[in-house]
């Protein structure tokens, strides 16, 4: 009797199958093998591909769970390729950009349930959450820093290639009493703003007119500034001055290409210029210096010429070119690193097209010296005089392009020690604005305004006194001197104004004082004072005085035939604590309406726009108006030819105005320059 193999049930005789199990194969028995586990659901974007090992696999795509309507699921690849750009503009971005977690594996069988009757249990298997965006793609963010941080080296890389970190200033020994350096690669803001001004030129509209130009500056000595210098030309230019005999000077200019360089100074030596000397070269600290005696008949300058450390130098001396040398090489103290240098260039703009120094030391050595050897042909200079001079310690000024203009920076450092006590005491005056500034008119032209007059015009009274006996009664007789004189009272503010639609010489001074009254007598005495000069002469030709009142301003006018052709009648008045003289009386109506109605000087558009560019308080300011001379130019000379004029005056056309602003303190004089060319501010 056979025996069931599956359960151990007997089989009836004549039976081939079990009554439990059923049909009995003669199959061999196979171990058991547990079912094959789906993988886990992937998000809808990814696209799964099998494992390379088992070809025969195809993966079960989990249905995705339910998404919010605003979720677009990215476009299925092609078979076998990794999605790993979101095409969708949200969240899942983030995810996609992550590789997907590998399936599970199916869990390993356990060798004793081999032929087993029962499959073992399956363990539990825990899916770990997944990786944050930042771990999922610490790869890429790796991978793109470094190709940052590559494009960033590879930049700075490529502008030190292209444009190599030096400066003139590597070879001026400290020597140099004075020090001119120009860049010709300046920041872009200074290229950029130096160029728009530059094109508003008539002579350098285009950039082939400013070649032009400067090839012209090399014709005649068979060179070519286009061939020959801008090949080769650096980022800097600069020269030297030394203030002792033979007066050395130098010229050094940077060069971004060695050969072409040294190819222009042999062309420079065999061309017009070079022929008219014998040259002979000389070795100094391996450097070849070529030094050239001029011809009988020519020149008796002598040149001499190197190349040293990528720039070209030029100098009428070898021995300067020596010292320019061992400047280079660290032997001798360059001037960029003295302390003077360093103090004068600190309070000035550092982003500049050009710069100036001067040694004040050496410039007041170098005059004393001249003084004394030519002290009897020269006149007298007081000792106070040259001792006050000694204060003078440097001198510095740079000069920067602006959007509207050309600015220009200037300090002056002193040693107040050196000065006189009036002197040290009047750079002492707290700077302000000028109160009598907004008396000026707006057609004026040209304008001077300073403080701290009063003690000018009390050291000059006080010499004029002590000089002449008479002076201290006249002084007196006019209301000037003595403890209720207007010298007194005056505020230290004064302004001299120019200007005027029809007369060239229409113009006015003004005074600030606290005591009008005491103003009112200096004046009135002084227009009284001029009448009486002319008592003698002939009825037609003596000076009168008359008064008129505008505004409620007393005007007192003085009539003078000779100055009335040319129409001149000189009127003071005082108001608003300001005394005032002017040339006319249609001069001073057009101060009181000024100041009256708020139509001065700084409603002026050039004026308002010039002013933004300096201090706002100032010890002195000079303002010069351009264009509103060119008009009053026009109106003067209306019967000449109009085109003549503008022929003439063309070229400074871009030009707007210039002022000037000074500013004094006790160790330090500080001015600002600008010249107003274009105001891209006006609307």
């Amino acid at each position: 009797m056979a025996t069931c193999k599956r359960c151990g049930s007997a089989i009836p005789l004549g039976l081939k199958d079990c009554d439990m199990c059923g049909p009995v194969t003669t199959a061999p028995s196979q171990p058991w093998q547990p079912p094959v586990n789906p993988a886990p659901a992937q998000p809808a974007s990814w696209q799964t591909s099998p494992p390379a090992q088992t070809e025969s696999w195809q993966p079960q795509q989990a249905a995705p769970e339910p998404q919010p309507q605003s979720w677009q699921p990215a476009v299925p690849a092609p078979p076998q390729t990794w999605n790993v750009v979101p095409t969708a503009s949200s969240g899942a971005d983030f995810a996609a950009a992550a590789p997907p977690p590998p399936p599970t594996p199916p869990a390993p069988i356990d060798p004793s349930y081999a032929g087993g009757m029962m499959p073992p249990a399956i363990p539990p298997v825990t899916v770990p959450p997944g990786p944050s965006w930042l771990r999922r793609n610490l790869g890429l963010v790796a991978a793109g820093a470094g190709v940052l941080a590559l494009a960033t080296v590879g930049a700075l890389a490529l502008a030190l290639i292209l444009k190599p970190a030096a400066s003139v200033g590597k070879l001026i020994p400290s020597s140099a009493d004075v020090y001119v350096s120009v860049a010709l690669d300046p920041s872009m803001t200074q290229k950029i703003n130096l160029v728009n001004l530059v094109h508003k030129f008539p002579d350098f509209k285009t950039d082939a007119d400013i070649t032009r130009q400067l090839n012209a500056a090399f014709k005649g000595e068979d060179i070519s500034f286009t061939s020959d210098v801008q090949p080769w030309l650096g980022p800097e230019v600069g020269a030297m001055f030394q203030l002792k005999d033979k007066a050395p000077i130098a010229i050094v200019a940077l060069s971004r290409d060695d050969a072409k360089a040294q190819a222009m100074l042999s062309k420079l030596r065999t061309g017009t210029w070079g022929r008219k000397q014998t040259w002979k070269d000389q070795t100094y600290a391996g450097i070849i210096i070529s030094v050239g005696t001029p011809l009988p008949g020519g020149s008796k300058e002598p040149t001499a010429y190197a190349y040293v450390d990528h720039a070209v130098v030029l100098a009428n001396t070898d021995a300067l070119i020596r010292e320019i040398i061992d400047t280079d090489q660290n032997k001798h103290v360059r001037l960029v690193d003295t302390a003077a240098y360093k103090a004068t260039l600190s309070q000035l703009p550092s982003d500049r097209l050009a710069l100036l120094y001067v040694n004040g030391t050496s410039v007041v050595s170098y005059v004393k010296d001249q003084l004394n050897k030519n002290a009897s042909t020269t006149i007298t200079i007081p000792a106070g005089t040259l001792d006050q001079l000694s204060a003078f310690q440097s001198l510095g000024f740079t000069v920067s392009a602006k959007s509207n203009g050309i600015a220009g920076d200037l300090q002056v450092r002193i040693d107040s020690s050196k000065l006189d006590a009036a002197t040290r005491a009047a750079l002492n005056v707290p700077s302000h604005q000028n109160g009598t500034v907004s008396w000026v008119p707006q057609h004026s032209y040209g304008l001077l305004a300073v403080i701290g007059l009063n003690r000018g015009l009390q050291q000059a009274v006080d010499k004029w006194a002590a000089s002449d006996s008479t002076a201290s009664q006249a002084l007196s007789a006019m209301g000037i001197s003595g403890p209720n004189g207007s010298l007194a009272h005056m505020t230290g503010d004064a302004s001299l104004e120019f200007g005027g639609d029809s007369q060239l010489a229409a113009g006015s001074v003004l005074i600030g004082t606290d005591d009008e009254a005491s103003m009112s007598r200096t004046l009135t005495s002084f227009m009284n004072f001029a009448a009486l000069g002319s008592k003698g002469a002939p009825a037609s030709q003596r000076s009168t005085v008359k008064t008129q009142v505008y505004r409620g301003v007393t005007m007192t006018i003085l009539n003078e035939p000779d100055l009335g052709t040319y129409g001149v009648s000189p009127t003071v008045a005082v108001s608003g604590g300001v005394g005032i003289i002017a040339s006319s009386p249609q001069e001073m109506k057009a101060l009181l309406d000024a100041h009256a109605l708020g139509h001065g000087i700084a409603s002026s558009a050039n004026f308002s726009a010039a002013t933004r560019e300096i201090y706002s308080d100032y010890d002195s300011l000079f303002y010069f108006d351009l264009a509103q001379f060119t008009t009053s130019l026009r109106t003067f000379f209306k019967n000449s030819d109009p085109l003549q004029l503008d022929a003439q005056l063309g070229k400074a056309t871009p030009v707007k105005a210039v002022i000037v602003a000074a500013q004094a303190a006790s160790d330090r004089l500080s001015e600002r320059i600008f010249v107003l060319i274009d105001d891209t501010s006006k609307t």
